[in-house]
């Protein structure tokens, strides 16, 4: 009976000391391994980020353009085809050519502009080099100079080439997505354009690109009094509490009038 417990003994002291059985409770083991294969995942997204945005900045415009041409094609879906906004693209086309007789478009560029059906009071840049205004837009913002003001800065997104980036920045969250989830059926390219589609540019970028539009309506129309006027229709509109900019990868309508009043 003794040498039965000193067998007992021996084997449940094997088990404690054996470095191969874990000591801690399987949940907390498998939360480490996710948490680390996580950290690898966000290090990857990070490293692509950084890797797009050197290969952006460093790219002719020759270059540049193929990469648009492949997502030419990449139109919204809900493109208003009607004539109704015809006046008001015209307008904008004007001011487009006014802007690239000031020298301040990349060579051979000539944004092309559409309209899309939305609720939204907005405008974007796609994949390709078009420009969009929303129906909202164009229906509650008549001014000539505030248009102007949204125009430029959305070519000013363009000529710092956020939209490659961005949608760099979209090729690798779904290369993070796919090797997380195993789910490919996505697939990476529409995550690029999704990127462009959600307007997921830095604050850095956004002001820079409010810095571009000032620069170019101040040349045009003496002040960029044009982007104060939209700026305080947007905060109208949203009257969203300034903590909310905090939570928001975009600045504060707030500072963005501020930023135009006091340059």
């Amino acid at each position: 009976m003794k040498n039965d417990a000193d067998f007992r003994a021996r084997q449940l002291e094997l088990i404690e000391n054996n470095v191969n059985a874990g000591k801690e409770p399987p949940w907390r083991e498998a939360l480490k391994v996710t948490a680390g294969f996580a950290a690898i995942l966000a290090a990857l997204y990070i490293i692509i980020g950084i890797a797009v945005g050197i290969y952006v900045n460093a790219i002719s415009f020759k270059t540049q353009k193929k990469i648009e041409s492949l997502f030419a094609a990449a139109n919204p879906s809900a493109e208003f085809k009607g004539k109704e906004y015809a006046q008001a693209v015209s307008a904008l086309r004007e001011i487009s050519a006014q802007i690239a007789a000031q020298n301040r478009l990349p060579e051979n560029y000539a944004p092309d502009i559409g309209v899309v059906y939305s609720r939204a009071a907005n405008a974007f840049l796609t994949p390709g080099g078009k420009i969009y205004f929303t129906t909202a837009l164009l229906d509650n913002v008549k001014n000539k100079e505030a248009l102007a003001f949204v125009l430029a800065h959305e070519i000013g997104h363009y000529v710092n080439r956020d939209h490659l980036k961005a949608m760099g920045r979209g090729l690798a969250l779904s290369v993070v997505k796919i090797l997380f989830s195993g789910d490919s059926s996505t697939g990476v390219v529409s995550g690029g354009t999704d990127a462009i589609a959600r307007n997921s540019y830095s604050r850095g970028q956004e002001r820079e690109a409010d810095a571009y539009a000032q620069k170019v309506c101040t040349a045009l129309y003496g002040s960029a009094d044009g982007g104060i006027e939209f700026f305080e229709y947007m905060e109208a509109k949203d009257k969203l509490p300034e903590f909310i900019s905090y939570l928001s990868t975009h600045p504060s309508t707030r500072s963005r009038i501020q930023k135009l009043r006091n340059n």
